[in-house]
């Protein structure tokens, strides 16, 4: 996994075994779905990434974040923190799913019930102590909605919401072109910790290339 890292543990329980929440995933299609705009907006002529490797990709980006916070600063999520950070992010595009069940206010009306459903599937709440407000909450959506979901959560959902949508908006720069590329550039010329030299997306062509070592 990652060298010297306080989430070691955890992250090799989400991703080894037959009931992990990785081997859960590809049961459940997610090697198929569309996670990018191309096939979500049904342009299926232009090629798109699959919602499990946009997943693990984001897994493996917030961990290598957070391990070097860890590593560098008094900033570190506990191991409970930490479970239910990977547990938000990856349901966080559930509103993806053209099936799911949604209210009738549009693409991100995603009902609790939807995502208690898929996390079932997935083994989420045997993984992490996670609550269905705060899943739906990782996911950008109707503000009215929103304040009731944090009304129904812990304190510190606002903690863990933060490092999630930090997570998934760094995932969408790496794929809006021009954005994207400049915001590589930037990092390679201040040496940030999670550029290009430190970590490597996965594409179609290197599903079995994770991440590149530090």
């Amino acid at each position: 996994m990652l060298d010297n890292s306080p989430y070691n543990t955890v992250l090799q329980e989400y991703f080894d075994g037959e009931q992990s929440i990785a081997a859960r995933m590809l049961n459940l299609g997610y090697l198929t779905r569309p996670a990018k705009t191309a096939g979500f907006a049904g342009k299926d002529h232009l090629t798109d990434q699959s919602m499990y490797v946009h997943i693990v990709n984001g897994v493996f980006a917030v961990t290598r974040l957070l391990n070097y916070l860890a590593n560098t600063s008094s900033y570190q999520l506990t191991e409970a923190e930490y479970r239910t950070v990977l547990a938000i992010y990856t349901i966080h595009d559930l509103h993806k799913n053209p099936n799911v069940e949604r209210g009738d206010r549009g693409e991100f009306d995603v009902t609790l019930n939807a995502f208690r459903e898929e996390a079932e599937a997935l083994g989420l709440f045997d993984f992490a102590e996670v609550s269905v407000e705060q899943m739906r909450l990782g996911m950008m959506h109707l503000n009215k909605k929103m304040v009731g979901d944090y009304s129904n959560t812990l304190p510190n959902t606002s903690k863990l919401i933060s490092v999630v949508r930090l997570n998934a908006s760094r995932q969408a720069l790496r794929n809006n072109g021009t954005m994207g590329k400049s915001m590589w550039k930037i990092e390679e010329k201040e040496g940030t910790y999670d550029s290009p030299n430190h970590f490597t997306p996965i594409r179609y062509s290197n599903l079995c290339r994770v991440a590149s070592p530090l």
